[in-house]
Order: C-alpha cells, then sequence, then structure tokens
C-alpha cells in the first residue's frame, strides 16, 4: 500500500474545504452583492399625487411595488390608485391601477414589473381618495424582488448547508477509512 504523506492529507482536506465553502459562499456573496429592495420610502395615503425618489434596479428579474406599514392596523379601508414606473428621461416603463380593500397587517402589492437592469427610475403614485387612518401607521412604498424568487433563493442557503453536512460526512469518513487501513499495514 502507498503511504499517504502529511502534505497529501493536508491539500485532500484543503479541498474539501472548499468544495463545502464554495456553494454556501457563493450564495451568501450574491444576495449581499444585489440590492434586492431599491426602494422603501414613507408616503402619506391622502388624495393626490405623489412621486418617489429615484432608485435603480440592478437584476434583469421581476420586482413588486408594495404598500406596507410600520405599525399593523387592524382596520380595513379602501385603496384606489393609479401607479406608473416612469424613467429618468420622463418614459412610461410600466403603469396599472389597484383598487380594493386593504388591511394593514397584510400591506398591498400594487403590481409587478421587469425593468433593464441599471435602469434609474421613480414610481409616480395617484391617490384617487384618502384612506382614513393608515397615516398614523406609518405607510411605506417599497420596491422589492418578488418573495417568491427570496424564498427560492432562501432554500440555496440551506442546500447549500446540507451539500457541505454530505461532503464533510464523506470526507471524514474516507480519511477515517484511509486512518483505519494505514493502521492495520503497520
Amino acid at each position: 500500500m502507498k503511504k499517504w504523506s502529511q502534505r497529501k492529507i493536508l491539500v485532500v482536506i484543503c479541498s474539501l474545504v472548499f468544495v463545502v465553502v464554495a456553494p454556501l459562499i457563493s450564495t451568501l456573496w450574491w444576495q449581499s452583492t444585489h440590492n434586492l429592495q431599491p426602494l422603501s420610502v414613507p408616503i402619506s395615503l391622502k388624495h393626490g399625487e405623489y412621486t418617489s425618489p429615484y432608485f435603480t434596479t440592478d437584476l434583469n428579474n421581476a420586482y413588486q411595488i408594495q404598500l406596507d406599514w410600520d405599525r399593523f392596523p387592524d382596520a380595513l379601508a379602501e385603496l384606489d390608485l393609479d401607479w406608473k414606473v416612469v424613467d429618468d428621461t420622463g418614459m412610461t416603463v410600466q403603469q396599472g391601477t389597484y383598487s380594493s380593500q386593504i388591511r394593514g397587517g397584510d400591506g398591498a402589492t400594487l403590481g409587478e414589473y421587469r425593468p433593464k437592469r441599471g435602469l434609474r427610475q421613480r414610481i409616480i403614485l395617484r391617490i384617487h381618495q384618502d384612506v382614513e387612518g393608515f397615516d398614523a401607521h406609518h405607510p411605506i412604498l417599497k420596491v422589492s424582488v418578488p418573495e417568491t424568487m427570496l424564498e427560492s433563493s432562501g432554500y440555496e442557503v440551506p442546500l447549500a448547508i446540507v451539500w457541505a453536512g454530505l461532503i464533510t460526512v464523506l470526507g471524514v469518513a474516507t480519511l477515517l477509512f484511509l486512518l483505519v487501513r494505514r493502521r492495520r499495514a503497520r
């Protein structure tokens, strides 16, 4: 039987460590280098027009336009508005309407659109009537990656951890097997 030097064993261990942590590091790096919520600003739900500050999306994926609250009111209210996403030249990227009853704990997804990566844009909301009682709960206008994408990317971390565990178990079993063979050979 050929003897394994300490150097070869160290190379095998380092290779296993790399194979174990590479998917996890890749997933965490992707999540940290992308802005998954490029806009989150407080707004008032009073009758009139609201224009958000400019923001930039950095993915070619779909984004959701949502209303959320800092504190969750139990009240039920009617929300009736038109929304429009425009780029920095004033060209309309996407537009839509939203008319439905909202409850404070649920938030509201106003619509979804697919911008070009790196596009500088803003949202214009035209609220048709006051939404009574919701301003006290600090409404927030958000643009973010849909939760379905976040959930699927959230599965990548547990899968990377399972992968790490599997490779670790196989690596430790292989090293123990080699160690036992080496002891028996002596």
